[in-house]
């Protein structure tokens, strides 16, 4: 009804995240409705307990309806074999153990919905400025003409105005009743040495901004590229050290 696509993700991390008009959802994998694997891996943990309780959760809250049933069917987000009179058992007996009105049994991100990506990136590289304000805490782009589109797309609309805004006043100095205003002459002018510096800064805003992300980028893959060399080179002499004794 709102108009999502689905993307699917294996990062729980990342589950219920929403850009634009996309939806990032974690299906419902198999293990997570089986007893005995809450009882060996998750209920030793607390955090992973109550990470677990809160992806169940989501998912009641996303299942509603046959037609919820129908369709996270139709889009692979659930196993097969669940029907809806099972459905609604298994729910019955989750609400019996865990309070969802409470939801102090849950994991405090699932205690909101869908979360806008563009604000937890915000948050992010607010927080760890100093690690993560470029990347922020998903970095969603591949090229550089994607991340120019989704950030500086009101440039073009700023300059649309600024070329409409002039091309008045370059007709309204033609008309006669303006042309010897005085008043409009001096707002003309300031308009005029305006938008000359506003697209040159904006212009250099831009250029700017691609050459820090562009330096960002190339150092971090290098980074990247060097750190890994030496784990490797690092677990390659441990396997002939070890081989050798």
């Amino acid at each position: 009804m709102m108009g999502f696509e689905v993307l699917y993700t294996e990062q729980v991390d990342l589950h219920l995240l929403k850009f634009s008009t996309r939806l990032l959802i974690k299906p419902l994998p198999d293990y997570i409705l089986n007893y005995e694997f809450w009882e060996t891996h998750l209920c030793e943990s607390e955090d992973l307990h109550q990470s677990a309780c809160g992806f169940l959760l989501s998912y009641i809250w996303l299942i509603c309806s046959p037609l919820d049933l129908k369709l996270a069917h139709k889009l692979d987000l659930i196993p097969s074999y669940i029907t809806w009179p099972w459905w609604k058992t298994f729910v019955t007996d989750f609400v019996s153990n865990i309070d969802v009105n409470a939801l102090d049994q849950v994991n405090k991100r699932y205690h909101f919905g869908e979360l806008r990506l563009g604000r937890i990136n915000t948050t992010y590289r607010i927080r760890f400025m100093f690690t993560h304000f470029v990347r922020g805490y998903l970095y969603g782009y591949n090229r550089y003409v994607v991340f120019f589109q989704r950030n500086f797309g009101w440039v073009v609309i700023v300059f649309a105005f600024f070329s409409l805004v002039l091309s008045a006043m370059q007709v309204g100095v033609a008309v006669p009743q303006l042309n010897g205003d005085f008043a409009f002459q001096q707002a003309a002018y300031g308009f005029v040495i305006f938008a000359i510096i506003g697209v040159a800064a904006l212009l250099a805003f831009v250029g700017f901004t691609f050459t820090i992300i562009f330096l960002f980028n190339m150092a971090a893959a290098i980074s990247h590229e060097k750190s890994e060399r030496f784990n490797r080179e690092k677990l390659a002499d441990e396997r002939k050290k070890a081989k050798s004794v």
